[in-house]
Formats: C-alpha cells, sequence, structure tokens
C-alpha cells in the first residue's frame, strides 16, 4: 500500500511539472493582419505601387480582369502600431462629402474625388493645391511626387475604370515628433505613361469610414478621342447605326432622320436593328463590311459590347473605315457591360466614344425617371425617349449644333419630350446645371 501512495504521488508530481512547463505563445497575432516588422513597411508599400504601375503598362487585359474586384490589405508595423490607431479622429458624415472634379489641363486627365464640403481647396502652383479648414492649412493635393515618409501603414486599394485609388497611413519625424497623415494616391496609365495625383491629409481630419469612402467612389476619366468634323469624313452624307433591339424599341433612326428633315439637309440615317446582336456579328457580316469599306458612310455609330471577344472586332471596323475614310464612332447603348466599354476604350484609344449610355444615366441621376428610359420588360430595353436622346447626341455630334424643334411625324411629340426633358432641350444637351466644383491642375 505504501508503494502504490508513493507511485500515485509521483504521477501527480510530474504531471504538474509538465503543465507549468507549457507556456502562451506570445507570438500569435490576435487578427487577421499582416504583420511585418518596421523597416520593411515602407518596402511592402512600395513593391506594391511598382508592381500595379508595371501591370498597368505591360498588360492591360490582367488589369482588366481585377476592374470589379475591391483589393483590400492591411499593413501593420510590429513594434508601433498603437500611437497613431489611439488618436482620435474628426468623423465625417457620408451626407457632408461633396464630389469635385481635378482637371488636369495639360493631359486632360479627370479625377472625380468626394472630399468634406468644409474644406477649402486653393491653388499653390501650377502643380500643388492647399487643402484649409478653419482658416488653417491640413493638407495638400499634388501631382508631384510625395516625399519619402518614415514608415506606411494600413493600406485599402481599389480599381476602377482601369486606374487605382490607394489610401495608406505614413508617419513622419517632425520636430523630434512623430506626425501622422493618410495619403491617398490616384493613378492611371496614358499612352503606357503612369500618371499620379496625391493627397496628404493630416491623419485626425478624417475618420477610417470616410478613408475607405473616398478611395471607393474616386473615379478617374481618361481623354478619350475627339470626333472629327464632316469635313474630314470621306463626304457622304449618310450614316450608319448598328445595334440590336434597343435600336428597335428606341426609335432612334426615326429621331435622327426627322431632325434631318427638319433641317433641310440632305442626310440620311440607316438604323440596324438585330435582336441580340453583338459588335462582332455585325463584323463578320461580309455585306454591311463592303458597303463601308466602299465609302457609303460618312459616320459609322456602333453599339453592341457586352463580352470580351466584342473589342477585337473593332479592328475590323478600324480598317474597313481606314480604307475608306469613315469615322468610326463606340456608340455603347444603356443595357451594355461598364467594364467591357472600359476596356475597349483603353485597347483602342484611338476610336472616339459617344456614350449614348452614360447620357441617359447622366439624365437619370439628374432626377428623369428610371422608366423614362427603360421599357419594363425582360431586357429593360430603351424606350423612344431614349431614342431622341441618342438622336439628339448624334446630331449635335455630327453639326456641332442643337438639333432643330421634332416635326409632328416624330415618334414622340416636341411637347412630351419638352415635358420630361425640358432643361435638357432648352440647353442644347446638358443632362445638369454645372454646379460641380473644378479645381485645375498639371503635371
Amino acid at each position: 500500500m505504501k508503494k502504490f501512495t508513493i507511485f500515485l504521488l509521483t504521477i501527480i508530481i510530474l504531471l504538474n511539472l509538465s503543465a507549468c512547463s507549457k507556456k502562451p505563445d506570445s507570438n500569435i497575432s490576435s487578427d487577421n493582419n499582416i504583420i511585418i516588422s518596421s523597416n520593411h513597411s515602407s518596402e511592402i508599400m512600395e513593391s506594391t505601387t511598382s508592381k500595379n504601375s508595371s501591370k498597368q503598362q505591360s498588360n492591360s487585359s490582367k488589369n482588366n480582369a481585377n476592374l470589379n474586384e475591391n483589393t483590400k490589405s492591411d499593413i501593420s508595423n510590429s513594434s508601433s502600431t498603437a500611437d497613431y490607431k489611439d488618436l482620435v479622429c474628426r468623423e465625417i458624415s457620408y451626407y457632408s462629402l461633396e464630389e469635385i472634379l481635378i482637371e488636369n489641363t495639360q493631359n486632360k486627365i479627370k479625377l472625380f474625388i468626394r472630399l468634406p464640403n468644409d474644406w477649402k481647396l486653393t491653388k499653390s502652383s501650377k502643380n500643388t493645391i492647399n487643402i484649409l479648414r478653419s482658416g488653417k492649412k491640413i493638407g495638400f493635393l499634388t501631382t508631384s511626387a510625395l516625399t519619402k515618409y518614415d514608415e506606411e501603414y494600413d493600406a485599402v486599394s481599389f480599381m476602377n475604370n482601369g486606374s487605382d485609388a490607394m489610401a495608406y497611413t505614413a508617419r513622419k519625424k517632425v520636430n523630434k515628433s512623430d506626425v501622422f497623415y493618410r495619403v491617398f494616391s490616384f493613378t492611371s496609365v496614358v499612352n503606357e505613361k503612369l500618371y499620379s495625383t496625391n493627397l496628404q491629409i493630416d491623419y485626425t481630419e478624417i475618420d477610417d469610414v470616410s478613408t475607405v469612402s473616398i478611395v471607393e467612389t474616386a473615379n478617374i476619366i481618361l481623354p478619350s478621342a475627339e470626333i472629327p468634323p464632316l469635313s474630314k469624313t470621306n463626304g457622304s452624307n449618310q450614316i450608319l447605326i448598328l445595334g440590336n433591339s434597343f435600336i428597335n424599341t428606341s426609335q432612334i433612326g426615326g429621331f435622327i432622320n426627322d431632325m434631318f428633315n427638319t433641317s433641310d439637309s440632305n442626310f440620311f440615317a440607316t438604323a440596324i436593328s438585330r435582336g441580340m446582336a453583338h459588335a462582332e456579328d455585325y463584323a463578320e457580316d461580309v455585306q454591311i463590311c463592303n458597303s463601308i469599306k466602299s465609302g457609303k458612310y460618312s459616320y459609322l455609330f456602333l453599339c453592341g459590347f457586352y463580352v470580351y471577344e466584342s473589342i477585337p472586332s473593332l479592328n475590323t471596323f478600324k480598317e474597313l473605315c481606314k480604307a475608306s475614310n469613315t469615322q468610326l464612332v463606340m456608340f455603347p447603348a444603356h443595357n451594355e457591360n461598364e467594364s467591357i466599354i472600359e476596356r475597349a476604350t483603353r485597347e483602342h484609344s484611338d476610336v472616339p466614344i459617344l456614350s449614348w449610355k452614360n447620357e441617359i444615366d447622366a439624365l437619370i441621376d439628374s432626377g428623369v425617371s428610371y422608366s423614362d428610359f427603360c421599357i419594363n420588360d425582360s431586357h429593360r430595353h430603351s424606350s423612344p425617349l431614349a431614342g431622341f436622346v441618342g438622336a439628339h447626341m448624334i446630331y449635335r455630334t455630327i453639326f456641332n449644333n442643337t438639333p432643330p424643334s421634332l416635326s409632328y411625324g416624330a415618334p414622340l411629340t416636341g411637347e412630351y419630350v419638352a415635358s420630361k426633358l425640358e432643361y435638357y432641350v432648352s440647353s442644347g444637351g446638358k443632362t445638369a446645371p454645372e454646379d460641380i466644383k473644378i479645381y485645375q491642375i498639371r503635371y
């Protein structure tokens, strides 16, 4: 019995010693953030930006695969992340953010961003705009390269329209004290050259939610090729519109020919409507291709960009139009794929675009009812009112003038159109009053 008792005591002591030797693992992270050492955070940020730029310049098709994806990553300093995260930041309501336009006068790139409406932007130099609140400078916006920061943390990025918007936290030593900023970088590639517009703001001026909102709602509009006047085409008095059933339901051909007739011009439009047709379907139509190549039309307005396979068809149309000095214009209808259109304009920047789709969307945003433009069917086909808008755009493009009033033979009466689109008609095609604040900058 005594031996058995000694044996039990020995087992208990050994178990206790084993339990005491196990210590909690202090290296396990409590969240899913990527933990890196403090002396590598800036290098990782620079590497990420460099890779993004290289991809855009060397392989635009790879970029397009990520067009509709949000890419978010966290970069944290393992030794010193609490000092800025403990700062109290000014909370910004989404409704106090207003859209402004930063227009580059040199390369015509336009940046639409939403910033707090109590920030005052004042020109500092040709490529820098200072930002003030309550008379105090809190940051700046510039097309120059930013000075290198001591550390960079917590990056969030978003790709839109083939361009990158990114924000991150940066630390800089100022008079032996740590000063933190929120830094935004909006980059795009034009003719294989990278352009950036950078925004640095005091860290506490906005919160994390507003930071993400600014990044995700930023929109960079790259310059598109201009549509040349009639004098630059082959002199034909006929135009061609190719599309699917949206051409038929909108009656765009009836509207544009009514405008031609009322203006006593000798122009005539042929509007071809084929159900479910894509741009590549017409590129394979020998009869249509031959009529384009023969110089029958001065302008070709091309709809039908729904899938990536539509984009290579532009090469066919470019060759046909070059042979006959016909002006090719992309003319996307309302239900066409936005990412396909964006990719087509990037890969074929020499082909101008007249976006019927965007014009309708802008009018809807200005307060015109969606149901006035879209028929309540399975495809939301465009209505005759949308057809009037498309014809209005084409007429303005060809003649650089406001279309005449509709005749009684038009698909809709002038009175009805005016009741729905009073400002659009009276202003000669403006979708809404221009109340957006515009600031000009250059590289």
